[in-house]
This record gives structure tokens, sequence and C-alpha cells, in this order.
């Protein structure tokens, strides 16, 4: 099914993908809009090293270098996006009641 929506990149690009269609900007406000042509100015000239060093953090780091599958920790990835202690707390009793109901 993705396959009908994107293109897959080729050679040195081979983790790039390209959408199909054009986007329906209907789903965007002008802050959206905003937001998205700033990010690609300031990255689109980024090297995949450097891009990839600005967008991953510590959990993708800690989950790249273990052996066998590469698992990122829900927890982890919260802190890495700045959560609150407050939002961490919450995280973990979702993830409890989750586990409790599987």
């Amino acid at each position: 099914m993705i396959d009908n929506c994107v293109s897959k990149g080729t050679d040195d690009a081979y983790y790039m993908l390209e959408a199909k269609r054009q986007a329906d900007d209907e789903y965007l406000s002008k802050a959206d809009i905003e937001a998205l042509d700033k990010s690609i100015f300031e990255n689109v000239n980024l090297p995949y090293g450097e891009l990839r060093a600005k967008s991953h953090g510590e959990e993708w780091k800690r989950a790249y270098a273990q052996q066998g599958r590469k698992v990122m920790d829900i927890i982890g990835m919260a802190k890495d996006g700045m959560a609150s202690d407050d939002m961490i707390e919450y995280i973990k009793d979702n993830l409890l009641v989750e586990a409790a109901l599987s």
C-alpha cells in the first residue's frame, strides 16, 4: 500500500521518500505552513549526518548502539522531547494501565 503513495530513494539516498501526489494543504494552517517552510529552509542543504545529529536524540543513540533489535524506550523519547516530570509520570501510568489490560 505504501508503494502507491511514495517513491523510495536509490543509491546514496536510499533513506529518502518522495510523495507521489501533491499535498492537500487545506489541512494545514498558515502557521503550520510557515513552520514547515522555515524548517525546510534551515535543513534542506544539511548533509545527512548533520541532519541526523540535529534530529535524533540520546534515546535514539542508545537504541542504535544496542545489540540486536534497535528499540527506543517511550520514556527516553519523552525525555528527549523535554517532557515535564508530570508528563513522564503520566506516560508511566498509562504504560502500566496498557500492560495490565493486554
